[in-house]
């Protein structure tokens, strides 16, 4: 299977700390990963660089795929909901409803949502705008408990 995005013998530092130590991955079609390890081991780092938010040598981008990549806190905090949506909205407005976004969401102001509904928000739109790699840094940070049952949903239609 061909890859989408591959790293081979990556690392970035900070100043004098090193986040990724000669890191080498793929990331083929129709896959899915999850990062686990303890705060500061370089996760986000790593999303960051295969995402394309952080350059580095070593890294090979299958040219014409549609990345997307959403941090861990939520991204947009004013404004009005429905600004920006390049999405096909429908099916924005039915991701809301499968992750129990207030129905009046659209209605109000942004800055009126908890954290959880505006990083929902987030999810809803992004998945809605359909890519063909979609990173998600720390999905499960502000969310309710019934939250992961309907992102996994979400993320196997």
């Amino acid at each position: 299977m061909q890859s989408f995005i591959e790293i081979n013998n990556v690392s970035k530092t900070y100043g004098n700390y090193k986040a990724l130590n000669n890191i080498s991955i793929k990331v083929p079609q129709q896959s899915i990963y999850g990062l686990l390890g303890p705060n500061g081991a370089g996760k986000t780092t790593l999303l960051k660089l295969l995402a394309g938010k952080l350059s580095s040598k070593g890294i090979r981008r299958r040219g014409g795929i549609s990345i997307a990549y959403i941090t861990q806190e939520p991204t947009e905090r004013s404004g009005d909901v429905k600004a920006g949506i390049q999405a096909d909205y429908r099916r924005f407005k039915e991701l809301c409803m499968l992750f129990d976004v207030p129905p009046d969401f659209e209605r109000r102001p942004l800055e009126t949502l908890s954290s959880g509904e505006l990083k929902k928000v987030d999810i809803a739109r992004t998945l809605a705008e359909h890519h063909q790699i979609l990173f998600l840094d720390e999905p499960l940070n502000y969310m309710d408990v019934q939250f992961r049952a309907q992102l996994e949903a979400a993320l196997s239609e």
